[in-house]
Parts: C-alpha cells; structure tokens; sequence
C-alpha cells in the first residue's frame, strides 16, 4: 500500500485495494468510474464489517477462544470474504458457470451467516428454550427415578429392619446364657496292650466355661446396620 497514494484520494485508493482495481487508471477515469468503485467499496466494507463480527462472535462462543483468538478469527473471516468479493468483482464477464458459482457461494454464505447471527442475537431466548426442554425432560425422567429411589431406599430399610431383629434376638441369647460350656482336653495318656501290642489313649476332659461366641458377631451385625444408615 503506497502512503502517497492515500493523501490524494485516501479513500478511492483504499477501494481500488480492496477490490482489485488499478487506481492510477481509474483516478485517471470518468467521474462515474471513480464513484462505482467507491459503491462497490462501501458495499465490501458492510459484509467485512458483518462477517469480521460473525468471525470474532463463533470463536469465541463456539470454540471458547480468549479475546487475541477471536481477534484472529475475524481477521480471517474478513480476509475469506475481501478474496471471495473480489472473485466477483474481478469478473471480465459473466456466464452461467459464474452466475451458479456466485448463487452457491451467496447461498452457503446467507445460510451460515444467518445461524451464526440469530444464535447471537436470540442468545437468551434460546438459553430459555434450552431450559425450558431440559425442564421438560426432566420432569418426564424424576417420576421414573423418583420411584426407583424409592424402592431401593425400602429394600435397604427392610435389610436393616432384619439386622435389627437379628440382633435384637442375638441380645436375649447372649442375656440367657452369656457363657457357654465347652469340654477340653485336661490330660491325655496313652498305655500298650503287652498281648496285642495295640496302643490304647486315653483323654481326661475338663468342662470350662467361655464367652457366648455371639458376643463377637455384635460388633460384624453393628458394621452392616451403620453402613445400611449411611446408603440409605
């Protein structure tokens, strides 16, 4: 871009930059051929201007880009349309194949711009509507869940329900009778018969008294009715 340029007609100069025109030919031009060169520009600059927010806008909504990223992606979506403008504007002549061409870029630019620019625009109408379905949904989904929760928080009270019983019936036992007898080996001996030369044995027992054994499975009853509170 040449800056001498700029302090003659500064904005003719920068049309014909943009659009691909040769200034020192259009400068030299009829009045009519300067001012279409300055419609098309202002034109051109509607659309960069558009399309340079959309750029900024979808990076950082849509791919969670910080401010630089952003910035960046509007200067390429401006840079896509500026080269696609100039396809158009560049056109020595026009056939059906540019016609077509320039229909389906317009249209995929039209649709795309569109999507981009109504989710901004009716961002918290669509936040709403989000809302609203998820609301929706989930009203649809709790009553099922709800009555599954439901269930299982009765089994489990029926689990602990049983292990209170159980132990309040292991309590009785153990207030019975909290020992029990049990016989052991006091002495043992063990003589040989001389005729047969079998070895005979025999064993002395001892009755003796110990803790009821149910006093130990307590404590394994108390661990499952505490982690059954805990569940449920």
């Amino acid at each position: 871009m040449k800056l001498k340029y700029l302090k003659e007609d500064w904005w003719l100069y920068l049309g014909c930059y943009f659009t691909g025109a040769n200034y020192e030919m259009i400068r030299q031009s009829s009045e009519m051929s300067r001012k279409h060169v300055r419609k098309m520009f202002s034109a051109m600059l509607i659309v960069m201007f558009v399309w340079g927010f959309i750029g900024f806008s979808f990076v950082n909504r849509y791919m969670h880009g910080n401010f630089w990223m952003s910035l960046i992606g509007m200067l390429v979506m401006i840079l896509i349309i500026i080269q696609i403008e100039r396809q158009i504007t560049m056109s020595l002549k026009i056939t059906i194949l540019n016609i077509v061409f320039r229909s389906m870029i317009g249209i995929i630019i039209a649709i795309i711009g569109s999507v981009i620019m109504d989710q901004i625009i009716f961002k918290e109408d669509i936040e709403i509507a989000k809302h609203e379905y998820l609301q929706n949904k989930l009203n649809k989904i709790m009553p099922q869940k709800t009555g599954e929760i439901q269930q299982q928080i009765a089994d489990l009270k029926q689990q602990l329900r049983n292990l209170e019983t159980e132990r309040l019936e292991i309590m009785k036992e153990i207030e019975r009778q909290p020992t029990i007898e049990t016989a052991r080996v006091n002495r043992s001996t063990s003589r040989t018969d001389t005729l047969t030369g079998k070895v005979e044995s025999e064993s002395i027992y001892q009755l003796a008294r110990i803790p009821n054994p149910k006093i130990a499975y307590l404590s394994t009853i108390d661990n499952k009715i505490s982690e059954l509170n805990n569940i449920i």
